[in-house]
């Protein structure tokens, strides 16, 4: 009998602690936030390149101004795949205190084949114009917060209107833009990037094991193998990044970024380093290209950020309606260690940021 007693309240135990977490979600008070989120590279219905954002605006049960939960489906300004039907400019409706660009790079004519070879191919869509970019200005009010990622400002975006972004953010791209690559026969190196390597060099694409790619806007390509660099690329805070989001961690970094020169004013809140090795640092050298790479650019006077980088792009997540201490995350990273970033780096540093917005709200 006793023991019957001590195994039912065990039992009792594990459900009330496996529970807590989505107790606690659903007693929490929602927060009513106006956030506008440009994404103009949506080519199919798993709308990753905002994903990452829009569960994470779950999660800390952030809502609309009149109270209803942000969908990654619908509320978006951008590219509009099949049974959404077309696109939808910037036209945001309410006071704002977040727009975030995600994406401008657009949708191509093979992107809605699924383009699993990565060729290049007519624009259907896309690019930051200059109305947008008026709008969006025009929409700020004292307290929002304008936050960009890559790729929003490089092509198809015109020139004119990269020259007036980088004016209000207070930061200049290189014209370079970079990847890690853990497999350099692997299907993720896209056609083109081959392509243009074998024309510009006249040699085969002979490359194995890890590398790290580099192309410039005029398609320039430069390569680093494996005994040029050791490791990957690291996303790594630096002493202010570390002051602002102290429950944010280094984390390895495996997709796209763009090469930024930050203008006074700004913070440099986390760079990227690589290990260089062998020839690696004079080679970088002889392309203008430096030994890191600023990630993390805030300008806080102006309340502007700059993600040098596809942050918000997410393939996986999990059920978004829970609260846990923050070491739980690790576990997440741990369980998706492709989505390591998200859990160490982004999603606290993101918290962060949308704490401050929700305080000045109030």
């Amino acid at each position: 009998m006793r023991y019957n007693l001590a195994l039912s309240g065990a039992i009792s135990a594990l459900l009330l602690l496996i529970g807590a977490p989505f107790f606690f979600w659903y007693i929490k008070s929602a927060v009513p936030m106006g956030v506008a989120v440009i994404d103009k590279t949506v080519p199919n219905d798993d709308f990753r390149e905002h994903k990452g954002l829009f569960w994470l605006l779950e999660h800390h049960k952030i809502t609309t101004k009149d109270g209803e939960a942000y969908e990654k489906e619908k509320d978006y300004f951008g590219y509009r795949p099949d049974e959404f039907s077309g696109d939808q400019e910037f036209a945001p409706q309410a006071p704002l205190d977040l727009i975030y660009l995600a994406d401008t790079y657009g949708v191509y004519s093979e992107d809605v084949n699924e383009n699993p070879r990565g060729d290049r191919s007519s624009l259907i869509y896309g690019g930051l114009t200059s109305q947008e970019w008026d709008a969006i200005l025009q929409a700020r009010e004292e307290i929002t917060v304008l936050l960009m990622e890559f790729n929003s400002i490089a092509s198809p975006t015109e020139d004119s209107v990269r020259k007036s972004v980088e004016e209000s953010m207070s930061f200049e791209w290189s014209g370079w833009i970079g990847r890690y690559f853990p497999d350099m026969q692997d299907s993720e190196i896209p056609s083109w990037l081959v392509n243009n390597y074998q024309d510009q060099y006249q040699q085969e694409w002979k490359f194995e094991g890890e590398g790290l790619v580099f192309v410039a806007e005029n398609d320039k390509v430069v390569v680093l193998d494996n005994g040029d660099f050791e490791g990957e690329v690291y996303f790594q805070w630096t002493k202010e990044g570390r002051t602002h989001y102290p429950e944010a961690r280094n984390s390895p970094y495996g997709y796209w970024f763009d090469i930024v020169e930050p203008n006074s004013g700004t913070i440099v809140e986390a760079n990227y380093h690589v290990n260089l090795q062998g020839n690696g640092r004079q080679i970088l050298k002889d392309h203008g290209l430096p030994g890191k790479f600023p990630a993390v650019i805030h300008h806080p006077q102006n309340r502007t950020y700059y993600f040098a980088g596809d942050y918000a792009d997410i393939e996986t997540t999990s059920w978004p309606k829970w609260i846990v201490p923050n070491v739980f995350y690790d576990l997440m990273a741990f369980i998706q260690p492709k989505e390591a970033f998200y859990w160490r780096s982004y999603f606290p540093m993101m918290t962060q940021i949308l704490k401050e917005i929700e305080q000045k709200e109030k």
